[in-house]
Protein backbone atom coordinates (compact mmCIF):
# COMPACT_ATOMS: atom_id res chain seq x y z
CA UNK A 1 0.00 0.00 0.00
CA UNK A 2 2.96 2.42 0.76
CA UNK A 3 4.35 1.69 -2.72
CA UNK A 4 0.92 2.46 -4.45
CA UNK A 5 0.48 5.76 -2.28
CA UNK A 6 4.27 6.57 -3.43
CA UNK A 7 2.99 6.43 -7.25
CA UNK A 8 -0.13 8.21 -6.62
CA UNK A 9 1.44 11.15 -4.85
CA UNK A 10 3.70 11.04 -7.71
CA UNK A 11 1.40 11.11 -10.70
CA UNK A 12 -1.21 14.16 -9.31
CA UNK A 13 2.27 15.96 -8.61
CA UNK A 14 3.30 15.30 -12.40
CA UNK A 15 -0.32 16.70 -13.27
CA UNK A 16 0.05 19.68 -10.77
CA UNK A 17 3.45 20.50 -12.23
CA UNK A 18 1.76 21.70 -15.86
CA UNK A 19 -1.31 23.14 -14.62
CA UNK A 20 -2.10 26.53 -14.15
CA UNK A 21 -2.88 27.97 -10.69
CA UNK A 22 -5.10 31.05 -9.26
CA UNK A 23 -3.27 33.39 -6.97
CA UNK A 24 -5.47 36.04 -6.05
CA UNK A 25 -7.83 35.64 -8.72
CA UNK A 26 -4.79 35.90 -11.25
CA UNK A 27 -3.97 33.12 -13.46
CA UNK A 28 -0.47 31.55 -12.35
CA UNK A 29 1.14 29.55 -14.88
CA UNK A 30 3.46 26.57 -13.97
CA UNK A 31 7.46 28.16 -14.15
CA UNK A 32 9.30 26.29 -16.89
CA UNK A 33 6.75 25.18 -19.23
CA UNK A 34 6.06 26.46 -22.56
CA UNK A 35 2.09 26.75 -22.53
CA UNK A 36 0.08 25.82 -26.53
CA UNK A 37 -3.54 26.81 -24.80
CA UNK A 38 -4.90 29.69 -22.87
CA UNK A 39 -5.50 29.79 -19.09
CA UNK A 40 -7.03 26.95 -17.32
CA UNK A 41 -6.37 26.19 -13.63
CA UNK A 42 -9.50 23.98 -13.40
CA UNK A 43 -8.52 20.16 -12.30
CA UNK A 44 -9.93 17.96 -9.77
CA UNK A 45 -9.51 14.69 -8.82
CA UNK A 46 -12.83 12.22 -9.15
CA UNK A 47 -12.80 9.01 -6.76
CA UNK A 48 -12.89 5.52 -8.46
CA UNK A 49 -12.20 2.06 -8.34
CA UNK A 50 -8.71 1.61 -6.15
CA UNK A 51 -7.93 5.09 -5.39
CA UNK A 52 -11.55 6.19 -3.89
CA UNK A 53 -10.09 6.27 -0.38
CA UNK A 54 -7.00 8.49 -1.33
CA UNK A 55 -8.94 11.71 -1.50
CA UNK A 56 -7.42 13.15 1.39
CA UNK A 57 -3.96 12.21 0.17
CA UNK A 58 -4.58 13.95 -3.42
CA UNK A 59 -5.53 17.18 -1.25
CA UNK A 60 -2.11 16.55 0.89
CA UNK A 61 -0.77 16.79 -2.60
CA UNK A 62 -3.17 20.08 -3.46
CA UNK A 63 -1.77 22.02 0.03
CA UNK A 64 1.70 21.32 -0.57
CA UNK A 65 1.68 22.63 -4.34
CA UNK A 66 -0.52 26.15 -2.67
CA UNK A 67 -3.06 24.77 -5.57
CA UNK A 68 -6.13 27.14 -5.33
CA UNK A 69 -9.10 24.64 -4.91
CA UNK A 70 -7.04 23.57 -1.29
CA UNK A 71 -8.53 20.55 -0.18
CA UNK A 72 -11.54 20.40 -2.70
CA UNK A 73 -8.79 19.25 -5.06
CA UNK A 74 -9.96 15.73 -4.96
CA UNK A 75 -13.87 15.22 -3.94
CA UNK A 76 -14.78 12.80 -0.90
CA UNK A 77 -12.30 12.14 1.74
CA UNK A 78 -12.50 13.62 5.85
CA UNK A 79 -13.76 17.07 4.54
CA UNK A 80 -15.78 15.89 1.33
CA UNK A 81 -19.31 14.33 0.30
CA UNK A 82 -19.69 10.07 0.45
CA UNK A 83 -20.07 9.61 -3.17
CA UNK A 84 -21.86 6.24 -2.70
CA UNK A 85 -24.26 8.02 0.26
CA UNK A 86 -25.47 10.53 -1.90
CA UNK A 87 -25.38 9.08 -5.07
CA UNK A 88 -24.70 12.14 -7.06
CA UNK A 89 -23.38 11.05 -10.27
CA UNK A 90 -26.25 8.41 -10.44
CA UNK A 91 -29.07 10.40 -9.50
CA UNK A 92 -28.29 12.97 -12.36
CA UNK A 93 -27.95 9.89 -15.01
CA UNK A 94 -30.88 8.60 -14.01
CA UNK A 95 -32.61 11.94 -14.56
CA UNK A 96 -31.90 11.74 -18.21
CA UNK A 97 -32.95 7.97 -18.37
CA UNK A 98 -36.16 8.50 -17.12
CA UNK A 99 -36.73 11.49 -19.30
CA UNK A 100 -35.41 9.20 -22.42
CA UNK A 101 -38.15 6.56 -21.69
CA UNK A 102 -41.09 8.98 -21.26
CA UNK A 103 -40.02 10.32 -24.52
CA UNK A 104 -40.95 6.35 -25.62
CA UNK A 105 -43.99 6.63 -23.20
CA UNK A 106 -42.50 4.55 -21.10
CA UNK A 107 -42.89 5.39 -16.97
CA UNK A 108 -39.62 3.94 -15.64
CA UNK A 109 -41.02 4.06 -11.91
CA UNK A 110 -44.12 2.08 -12.66
CA UNK A 111 -43.42 0.10 -15.80
CA UNK A 112 -41.16 -3.45 -15.62
CA UNK A 113 -38.32 -2.62 -18.26
CA UNK A 114 -35.00 -4.65 -18.91
CA UNK A 115 -31.49 -3.48 -18.29
CA UNK A 116 -27.85 -4.74 -19.31
CA UNK A 117 -25.04 -3.08 -17.59
CA UNK A 118 -21.96 -2.46 -16.92
CA UNK A 119 -20.37 -2.08 -12.93
CA UNK A 120 -21.51 -4.10 -9.67
CA UNK A 121 -23.81 -3.09 -6.98
CA UNK A 122 -20.76 -1.83 -4.46
CA UNK A 123 -19.97 1.11 -6.95
CA UNK A 124 -21.75 4.38 -6.27
CA UNK A 125 -22.42 4.50 -9.99
CA UNK A 126 -23.78 1.27 -11.23
CA UNK A 127 -25.05 0.47 -7.76
CA UNK A 128 -27.16 3.48 -6.94
CA UNK A 129 -28.48 3.17 -10.28
CA UNK A 130 -29.88 0.28 -10.14
CA UNK A 131 -31.82 0.94 -7.13
CA UNK A 132 -33.25 4.20 -8.66
CA UNK A 133 -36.54 2.22 -9.80
CA UNK A 134 -37.59 -0.68 -8.03
CA UNK A 135 -38.88 -2.09 -11.63
CA UNK A 136 -35.82 -2.86 -12.99
CA UNK A 137 -35.17 -6.04 -14.50
CA UNK A 138 -31.33 -6.44 -15.03
CA UNK A 139 -30.95 -9.27 -16.91
CA UNK A 140 -27.05 -8.89 -17.45
CA UNK A 141 -23.97 -6.91 -16.00
CA UNK A 142 -20.03 -7.43 -16.26
CA UNK A 143 -17.24 -5.69 -14.30
CA UNK A 144 -13.86 -6.69 -14.34
CA UNK A 145 -13.89 -9.78 -12.12
CA UNK A 146 -17.26 -11.50 -13.18
CA UNK A 147 -20.07 -11.80 -15.60
CA UNK A 148 -24.07 -11.82 -14.43
CA UNK A 149 -26.39 -13.21 -16.40
CA UNK A 150 -30.25 -13.47 -15.54
CA UNK A 151 -32.21 -14.13 -18.04
CA UNK A 152 -35.98 -13.77 -16.74
CA UNK A 153 -35.62 -12.23 -12.75
CA UNK A 154 -38.17 -11.61 -10.60
CA UNK A 155 -38.30 -7.90 -10.22
CA UNK A 156 -39.31 -7.46 -6.18
CA UNK A 157 -36.77 -10.66 -5.40
CA UNK A 158 -33.49 -9.32 -7.61
CA UNK A 159 -34.53 -5.53 -6.69
CA UNK A 160 -34.39 -6.68 -2.65
CA UNK A 161 -30.83 -8.52 -3.57
CA UNK A 162 -29.47 -5.65 -5.05
CA UNK A 163 -29.96 -3.82 -2.23
CA UNK A 164 -28.48 -6.18 0.15
CA UNK A 165 -25.44 -6.30 -2.44
CA UNK A 166 -25.51 -2.04 -2.56
CA UNK A 167 -25.15 -2.55 1.93
CA UNK A 168 -22.88 -4.99 1.81
CA UNK A 169 -19.14 -3.50 1.82
CA UNK A 170 -17.06 -4.44 -1.22
CA UNK A 171 -19.62 -6.76 -2.00
CA UNK A 172 -18.88 -8.62 -5.97
CA UNK A 173 -21.69 -10.14 -8.56
CA UNK A 174 -19.96 -13.54 -6.88
CA UNK A 175 -22.10 -12.65 -3.31
CA UNK A 176 -25.39 -13.17 -5.33
CA UNK A 177 -27.72 -15.20 -4.32
CA UNK A 178 -27.86 -17.61 -7.41
CA UNK A 179 -30.70 -19.45 -6.04
CA UNK A 180 -32.71 -16.12 -6.87
CA UNK A 181 -31.02 -16.66 -10.71
CA UNK A 182 -33.98 -17.50 -13.35
CA UNK A 183 -33.03 -20.41 -15.25
CA UNK A 184 -30.45 -20.37 -18.24
CA UNK A 185 -28.61 -17.48 -15.93
CA UNK A 186 -25.38 -17.58 -14.14
CA UNK A 187 -22.22 -16.04 -12.34
CA UNK A 188 -18.94 -16.27 -14.46
CA UNK A 189 -16.12 -15.70 -13.05
CA UNK A 190 -13.91 -13.31 -16.14
CA UNK A 191 -10.30 -15.15 -15.14
CA UNK A 192 -11.72 -18.15 -16.55
CA UNK A 193 -10.63 -18.78 -20.06
CA UNK A 194 -12.94 -18.48 -22.93
CA UNK A 195 -12.25 -22.14 -24.40
CA UNK A 196 -9.73 -24.27 -22.52
CA UNK A 197 -6.79 -26.78 -24.40
CA UNK A 198 -8.02 -29.20 -22.49
CA UNK A 199 -11.44 -29.30 -23.39
CA UNK A 200 -10.79 -29.74 -26.97
CA UNK A 201 -8.37 -32.40 -26.07
CA UNK A 202 -11.52 -34.09 -24.26
CA UNK A 203 -13.65 -33.45 -27.19
CA UNK A 204 -11.15 -35.57 -29.58
CA UNK A 205 -11.03 -38.15 -26.80
CA UNK A 206 -14.93 -38.77 -27.16
CA UNK A 207 -14.55 -39.25 -30.72
CA UNK A 208 -12.03 -42.13 -30.24
CA UNK A 209 -14.59 -43.59 -27.39
CA UNK A 210 -17.29 -43.19 -29.54
CA UNK A 211 -16.68 -46.07 -32.23
CA UNK A 212 -14.41 -46.15 -35.29
CA UNK A 213 -14.96 -43.73 -37.65
CA UNK A 214 -16.49 -40.84 -35.57
CA UNK A 215 -16.17 -37.10 -35.01
CA UNK A 216 -17.51 -34.79 -32.82
CA UNK A 217 -19.46 -31.75 -34.49
CA UNK A 218 -20.77 -29.07 -31.26
CA UNK A 219 -22.77 -26.35 -32.38
CA UNK A 220 -22.64 -23.62 -29.66
CA UNK A 221 -25.38 -20.75 -30.13
CA UNK A 222 -24.60 -16.73 -28.92
CA UNK A 223 -26.51 -15.41 -26.93
CA UNK A 224 -26.54 -12.49 -30.43
CA UNK A 225 -28.11 -15.11 -32.74
CA UNK A 226 -24.86 -16.37 -34.01
CA UNK A 227 -23.59 -19.51 -34.14
CA UNK A 228 -20.31 -21.17 -34.00
CA UNK A 229 -18.92 -25.03 -34.81
CA UNK A 230 -16.21 -27.03 -33.02
CA UNK A 231 -14.83 -30.05 -35.16
CA UNK A 232 -12.98 -32.58 -33.02
CA UNK A 233 -11.13 -35.08 -35.44
CA UNK A 234 -9.43 -38.31 -34.01
CA UNK A 235 -6.13 -39.87 -35.34
CA UNK A 236 -5.48 -43.29 -37.14
CA UNK A 237 -7.25 -46.31 -35.67
CA UNK A 238 -6.09 -48.33 -38.79
CA UNK A 239 -3.30 -49.59 -40.02
CA UNK A 240 -4.50 -50.56 -43.49
CA UNK A 241 -3.35 -48.94 -46.08
CA UNK A 242 -5.97 -50.84 -49.43
CA UNK A 243 -9.77 -51.41 -48.59
CA UNK A 244 -11.21 -50.53 -45.17
CA UNK A 245 -14.54 -49.31 -43.88
CA UNK A 246 -12.24 -46.77 -41.62
CA UNK A 247 -11.22 -43.34 -42.90
CA UNK A 248 -8.72 -42.53 -40.40
CA UNK A 249 -6.35 -44.94 -41.31
CA UNK A 250 -3.17 -45.32 -43.26
CA UNK A 251 -4.47 -44.60 -46.76
CA UNK A 252 -5.70 -41.25 -45.45
CA UNK A 253 -2.23 -40.91 -44.31
CA UNK A 254 -0.55 -41.20 -47.48
CA UNK A 255 -2.93 -39.55 -49.31
CA UNK A 256 -2.88 -36.24 -47.01
CA UNK A 257 1.02 -36.24 -46.79
CA UNK A 258 0.49 -36.40 -50.41
CA UNK A 259 -1.27 -33.34 -50.68
CA UNK A 260 -4.58 -35.57 -52.03
CA UNK A 261 -8.37 -35.73 -51.13
CA UNK A 262 -8.44 -37.86 -48.36
CA UNK A 263 -11.62 -39.53 -47.01
CA UNK A 264 -11.41 -37.98 -43.40
CA UNK A 265 -11.46 -34.58 -44.29
CA UNK A 266 -14.56 -35.36 -46.78
CA UNK A 267 -16.47 -36.87 -43.47
CA UNK A 268 -15.47 -33.82 -41.64
CA UNK A 269 -17.17 -31.96 -44.39
CA UNK A 270 -19.69 -33.96 -44.87
CA UNK A 271 -20.49 -33.82 -40.62
CA UNK A 272 -20.40 -30.50 -40.74
CA UNK A 273 -23.33 -30.13 -43.43
CA UNK A 274 -25.44 -33.06 -42.19
CA UNK A 275 -25.36 -30.74 -38.41
CA UNK A 276 -26.83 -27.74 -40.24
CA UNK A 277 -23.86 -25.40 -40.41
CA UNK A 278 -24.46 -22.47 -42.73
CA UNK A 279 -21.96 -20.90 -44.89
CA UNK A 280 -19.96 -18.06 -43.45
CA UNK A 281 -20.18 -19.50 -40.01
CA UNK A 282 -17.05 -19.60 -37.86
CA UNK A 283 -15.62 -22.85 -37.16
CA UNK A 284 -12.89 -24.21 -34.95
CA UNK A 285 -11.11 -27.59 -36.14
CA UNK A 286 -8.95 -29.94 -33.32
CA UNK A 287 -7.74 -33.09 -34.55
CA UNK A 288 -5.05 -35.60 -32.68
CA UNK A 289 -2.55 -36.74 -35.21
CA UNK A 290 -3.99 -37.98 -38.20
CA UNK A 291 -6.91 -35.86 -37.10
CA UNK A 292 -4.60 -32.63 -36.56
CA UNK A 293 -3.71 -33.21 -40.31
CA UNK A 294 -7.06 -33.00 -41.50
CA UNK A 295 -7.44 -30.01 -39.56
CA UNK A 296 -4.58 -27.80 -41.56
CA UNK A 297 -5.80 -29.05 -44.05
CA UNK A 298 -9.16 -28.00 -44.18
CA UNK A 299 -8.06 -24.70 -42.67
CA UNK A 300 -5.93 -24.08 -46.30
CA UNK A 301 -8.88 -26.22 -48.73
CA UNK A 302 -9.60 -22.88 -50.85
CA UNK A 303 -13.44 -24.51 -51.29
CA UNK A 304 -13.70 -25.47 -47.18
CA UNK A 305 -12.24 -21.90 -46.79
CA UNK A 306 -14.97 -20.47 -49.00
CA UNK A 307 -17.44 -21.91 -47.21
CA UNK A 308 -16.34 -21.75 -43.32
CA UNK A 309 -14.99 -19.27 -41.73
CA UNK A 310 -12.01 -21.34 -40.04
CA UNK A 311 -11.04 -19.02 -37.47
CA UNK A 312 -8.42 -21.25 -34.91
CA UNK A 313 -7.39 -25.27 -35.83
CA UNK A 314 -5.53 -27.05 -33.11
CA UNK A 315 -3.19 -29.97 -33.53
CA UNK A 316 -1.54 -32.32 -31.28
CA UNK A 317 0.93 -34.54 -32.42
CA UNK A 318 0.41 -33.58 -36.08
CA UNK A 319 3.14 -33.48 -38.71
CA UNK A 320 1.74 -30.19 -40.37
CA UNK A 321 5.13 -28.61 -41.21
CA UNK A 322 4.18 -28.71 -45.06
CA UNK A 323 0.81 -27.81 -44.96
CA UNK A 324 -0.57 -23.87 -45.73
CA UNK A 325 -2.79 -22.43 -42.91
CA UNK A 326 -4.14 -18.79 -44.12
CA UNK A 327 -3.76 -15.94 -42.50
CA UNK A 328 -6.98 -15.83 -41.04
CA UNK A 329 -6.51 -18.56 -39.37
CA UNK A 330 -4.68 -19.06 -36.10
CA UNK A 331 -3.35 -22.37 -35.47
CA UNK A 332 -2.41 -24.04 -32.47
CA UNK A 333 0.01 -26.90 -32.66
CA UNK A 334 1.32 -29.06 -29.57
CA UNK A 335 4.65 -31.59 -29.91
CA UNK A 336 6.15 -33.32 -27.22
CA UNK A 337 9.93 -33.15 -28.50
CA UNK A 338 9.81 -37.21 -27.59
CA UNK A 339 6.99 -37.72 -30.73
CA UNK A 340 8.35 -38.36 -33.68
CA UNK A 341 5.42 -38.43 -35.79
CA UNK A 342 5.04 -34.84 -35.89
CA UNK A 343 8.12 -34.48 -37.39
CA UNK A 344 7.57 -37.29 -39.78
CA UNK A 345 7.02 -35.29 -42.70
CA UNK A 346 10.73 -33.83 -42.57
CA UNK A 347 9.78 -30.18 -42.10
CA UNK A 348 9.04 -27.74 -39.48
CA UNK A 349 6.53 -25.88 -38.72
CA UNK A 350 6.07 -22.48 -40.06
CA UNK A 351 7.17 -19.55 -37.95
CA UNK A 352 4.34 -17.24 -38.82
CA UNK A 353 2.69 -14.90 -36.41
CA UNK A 354 -0.67 -16.95 -36.99
CA UNK A 355 1.16 -20.35 -36.37
CA UNK A 356 2.47 -21.24 -32.81
CA UNK A 357 4.13 -24.62 -31.77
CA UNK A 358 4.43 -25.09 -28.27
CA UNK A 359 6.85 -27.81 -27.33
CA UNK A 360 7.18 -29.68 -24.44
CA UNK A 361 9.86 -31.79 -23.01
CA UNK A 362 8.34 -34.91 -21.15
CA UNK A 363 11.47 -35.88 -19.26
CA UNK A 364 12.09 -32.78 -17.45
CA UNK A 365 8.28 -33.26 -15.89
CA UNK A 366 7.89 -34.21 -12.51
CA UNK A 367 5.06 -36.48 -13.11
CA UNK A 368 6.42 -39.96 -13.44
CA UNK A 369 4.11 -40.90 -16.00
CA UNK A 370 5.48 -37.94 -18.39
CA UNK A 371 9.09 -39.64 -17.78
CA UNK A 372 7.65 -42.62 -18.56
CA UNK A 373 5.91 -41.61 -22.03
CA UNK A 374 8.95 -39.98 -22.78
CA UNK A 375 10.92 -43.18 -22.78
CA UNK A 376 7.92 -44.81 -25.06
CA UNK A 377 7.95 -44.75 -28.68
CA UNK A 378 4.26 -44.09 -28.93
CA UNK A 379 3.81 -43.20 -24.92
CA UNK A 380 4.42 -39.72 -25.83
CA UNK A 381 1.89 -39.77 -29.13
CA UNK A 382 -0.58 -40.92 -26.60
CA UNK A 383 -3.57 -38.65 -26.45
CA UNK A 384 -3.93 -38.97 -22.65
CA UNK A 385 0.01 -37.36 -22.26
CA UNK A 386 -1.19 -34.34 -24.96
CA UNK A 387 -3.99 -33.78 -22.35
CA UNK A 388 -1.16 -32.50 -20.04
CA UNK A 389 0.43 -30.65 -22.09
CA UNK A 390 -2.87 -29.06 -23.13
CA UNK A 391 -2.93 -28.16 -19.42
CA UNK A 392 0.05 -26.46 -18.92
CA UNK A 393 -0.26 -24.63 -22.00
CA UNK A 394 -4.06 -23.64 -20.87
CA UNK A 395 -1.92 -22.30 -18.02
CA UNK A 396 -0.05 -19.68 -20.11
CA UNK A 397 -0.71 -16.12 -20.95
CA UNK A 398 1.74 -16.38 -23.71
CA UNK A 399 0.72 -13.43 -26.33
CA UNK A 400 0.91 -16.50 -29.08
CA UNK A 401 -1.66 -18.53 -26.96
CA UNK A 402 -3.86 -15.28 -26.11
CA UNK A 403 -4.17 -14.98 -29.79
CA UNK A 404 -5.35 -18.23 -30.61
CA UNK A 405 -7.95 -18.18 -27.40
CA UNK A 406 -9.18 -14.83 -28.36
CA UNK A 407 -9.64 -16.06 -32.66
CA UNK A 408 -11.41 -19.30 -31.02
CA UNK A 409 -13.61 -17.10 -28.72
CA UNK A 410 -15.77 -16.12 -31.81
CA UNK A 411 -16.46 -19.79 -32.26
CA UNK A 412 -16.55 -20.88 -28.85
CA UNK A 413 -18.80 -17.71 -26.90
CA UNK A 414 -19.27 -16.56 -23.91
CA UNK A 415 -20.17 -18.22 -20.70
CA UNK A 416 -23.83 -19.16 -20.66
CA UNK A 417 -24.08 -20.00 -25.09
CA UNK A 418 -25.66 -23.07 -25.42
CA UNK A 419 -23.29 -26.00 -26.80
CA UNK A 420 -25.29 -29.17 -28.84
CA UNK A 421 -22.86 -32.03 -29.25
CA UNK A 422 -23.68 -34.40 -31.92
CA UNK A 423 -21.79 -37.97 -33.08
CA UNK A 424 -20.86 -38.29 -36.38
CA UNK A 425 -19.37 -41.49 -38.26
CA UNK A 426 -18.41 -42.11 -41.60
CA UNK A 427 -17.62 -45.65 -43.43
CA UNK A 428 -15.98 -45.77 -46.86
CA UNK A 429 -17.68 -47.40 -49.68
CA UNK A 430 -15.29 -49.24 -52.56
CA UNK A 431 -16.31 -48.93 -55.26
CA UNK A 432 -15.83 -51.04 -58.80
CA UNK A 433 -12.42 -50.80 -60.11
CA UNK A 434 -14.14 -49.60 -63.37
CA UNK A 435 -15.43 -47.14 -60.90
CA UNK A 436 -12.21 -46.38 -59.72
CA UNK A 437 -10.17 -45.86 -62.92
CA UNK A 438 -12.88 -43.31 -63.30
CA UNK A 439 -12.21 -41.01 -60.15
CA UNK A 440 -8.14 -41.45 -61.20
CA UNK A 441 -9.22 -39.62 -64.21
CA UNK A 442 -11.06 -36.87 -63.03
CA UNK A 443 -9.51 -33.92 -62.82
CA UNK A 444 -10.00 -31.45 -59.38
CA UNK A 445 -8.89 -32.85 -55.62
CA UNK A 446 -11.92 -31.94 -53.85
CA UNK A 447 -15.12 -33.81 -54.53
CA UNK A 448 -18.24 -34.14 -52.94
CA UNK A 449 -19.24 -37.20 -51.57
CA UNK A 450 -23.39 -38.99 -50.92
CA UNK A 451 -24.51 -38.54 -47.46
CA UNK A 452 -26.42 -41.29 -46.18
CA UNK A 453 -29.54 -40.88 -44.20
CA UNK A 454 -29.78 -40.19 -40.56
CA UNK A 455 -30.26 -43.32 -38.21
CA UNK A 456 -31.36 -42.63 -34.64
CA UNK A 457 -29.05 -44.60 -31.72
CA UNK A 458 -29.15 -44.60 -28.24
CA UNK A 459 -28.44 -41.76 -26.76
CA UNK A 460 -25.10 -40.61 -24.98
CA UNK A 461 -24.11 -37.65 -23.35
CA UNK A 462 -21.09 -36.13 -24.83
CA UNK A 463 -19.12 -33.15 -23.99
CA UNK A 464 -20.53 -30.03 -22.07
CA UNK A 465 -24.08 -28.82 -22.02
CA UNK A 466 -26.03 -26.07 -20.93
CA UNK A 467 -28.93 -27.26 -18.77
CA UNK A 468 -31.05 -25.90 -21.26
CA UNK A 469 -30.14 -28.16 -23.91
CA UNK A 470 -30.25 -31.72 -22.62
CA UNK A 471 -28.13 -33.71 -25.32
CA UNK A 472 -30.43 -36.76 -25.13
CA UNK A 473 -32.61 -35.08 -27.44
CA UNK A 474 -29.93 -34.08 -29.78
CA UNK A 475 -27.55 -37.05 -30.29
CA UNK A 476 -28.40 -38.95 -34.19
CA UNK A 477 -25.45 -40.83 -35.76
CA UNK A 478 -24.95 -40.00 -39.22
CA UNK A 479 -23.62 -43.03 -41.97
CA UNK A 480 -21.61 -41.38 -44.29
CA UNK A 481 -20.67 -43.42 -47.02
CA UNK A 482 -17.52 -42.03 -48.40
CA UNK A 483 -16.82 -41.07 -52.44
CA UNK A 484 -13.51 -42.57 -53.09
CA UNK A 485 -10.87 -40.57 -53.07
CA UNK A 486 -7.91 -41.88 -55.54
CA UNK A 487 -4.51 -40.07 -56.25
CA UNK A 488 -4.18 -38.68 -60.04
CA UNK A 489 -2.13 -40.63 -61.96
CA UNK A 490 -0.96 -41.11 -65.67
CA UNK A 491 -1.47 -43.79 -67.75
CA UNK A 492 -4.29 -46.03 -65.78
CA UNK A 493 -6.85 -48.29 -67.15
CA UNK A 494 -9.21 -46.80 -69.43
CA UNK A 495 -7.72 -42.93 -69.11
CA UNK A 496 -9.31 -41.11 -71.72
CA UNK A 497 -6.33 -39.33 -73.91
CA UNK A 498 -4.65 -37.25 -72.69
CA UNK A 499 -3.58 -38.80 -69.19
CA UNK A 500 -5.30 -37.38 -66.01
Amino acid sequence: MAEGIACYRLFLSGMLDLTDNLVKNNVVPPASVVRHDGDDPYLVVAADKGTASFSDIANSVSADYGFWLGDAFASGGSVGYDHKKMGITARGAWESTKRHFRALGINTQTTAFKVVGIGDMSGDVFGNGMLLSEHIQLVAAFDHRHIFIDPTPDVARSFAERKRLFALPRSSWDDYDRSLISQGGAIYSRSAKSIRLTDAAQAIQTAYRAGPGSVIVQRVDHADGGRGWVVAIPGTQSMSLGAGSNPFDNRTNLAAMAGVADDSSALVAGALRSAGARAGEAVLLAGHSQGGMVAARLAGDPAFAATYRVRSVLTMGSPIGAMAVPATTQALAMENLSDSVPSIDGTPNPDAPNVTTVKRDLSASSDPRDVAAAGSLFGSHDLSVYLGTAAKADASDHPSITAWREAAAEVTGAPGDTVTTTVFQGTRVEPARAQVEQEVCRAGPVRPFPLGPLSPIVPRPFGPSSPTAPLAHVLPLATIPLAPTVPRLSGVGACPTPPC
